[in-house]
């Protein structure tokens, strides 16, 4: 994980003990779910292995917004950012590894 932040920007020892410290591994099998509508969502995925779809139930029909793979980033900002409950679903179309961090983290991230 150290690696992937390292090709965005250079990660000090103590940036790295702290994303270490904080995040949290996660394990989905295929078909599960990482999140539903109705939930707040208070974190974000770093998606590491596997793929995941985000959809939308609407009108009887779901409505895919996004397809997250390997080291794409994985929320519901409005949901993140306001509290509010998400109308979207997120299922893991393979077996899905992530990296969860918590919002209090994310928000408090140093600068670089």
């Amino acid at each position: 994980m150290i690696s992937y932040f390292e090709t965005h920007f250079p990660v000090s020892d103590e940036l790295g003990r702290d994303l270490h410290r904080v995040s949290q591994p996660c394990a989905f099998p295929k078909q599960g779910s990482v999140f539903e509508a109705g939930q707040r969502i208070d974190r974000m995925w770093l998606v590491t292995q596997g793929l995941v779809r985000v959809y939308e139930l609407r009108d009887g029909s779901d409505q895919t917004y996004y397809f997250g793979a390997e080291w794409s980033w994985l929320t519901d900002f409005s949901s993140y950012l306001t509290g509010e409950p998400t109308a979207f679903s997120c299922d893991c179309l393979e077996p899905t590894q992530a990296v969860l961090f918590p919002k209090w983290f994310v928000t408090t991230f140093p600068s670089v």
